[in-house]
């Protein structure tokens, strides 16, 4: 699984709790998260997001384990209470990893989210043609 960014989309934000540095490799944990639905308004909400089990230092690392998971969230909660719900399940999430905790606002298409996740230090993008 992963997450996909199109045009056709309309993205709340995504959600990145990084890593404890001071933690050895094998005990470093980071999650991420993206809510997005379709540009239609009448979709549902989609929120796919991930842990990240650290094996190696390097960010690529195919040896890395990670556990996703999906949920849907009714077109009818409003965007604030989403981003509300999200950031502090966020906050839950970075007492245990130890990490920084950044909030990536993109309210528009697939192609700003990954305009704006460019910028990120801690993100490394692997970008396909489908």
């Amino acid at each position: 699984m992963t997450i996909e960014f199109k045009e056709n989309t309309f993205v709340i934000g995504i959600w990145f709790v990084g890593h404890d540095h001071i933690k050895s490799v094998e005990d470093r944990t980071d999650w991420m998260a993206c809510v997005q639905r379709g540009i239609d308004p009448t979709d549902d909400w989609h929120l796919v997001y991930r842990f990240r089990y650290h094996v190696s230092p390097d960010p690529m690392s195919e040896d890395d384990k990670k556990s996703w998971y999906e949920a849907t969230i009714s077109r009818e909660t409003p965007v604030e209470y989403i981003e509300k719900s999200i950031t502090e399940m966020a906050q839950f999430i970075q007492l245990k990893s130890g990490g920084e905790l950044d909030y990536v606002r993109v309210h528009g298409d697939g192609m700003k989210a990954l305009r704006l996740l460019q910028e990120r230090p801690w993100c490394h993008i692997e970008i396909q043609k489908v």
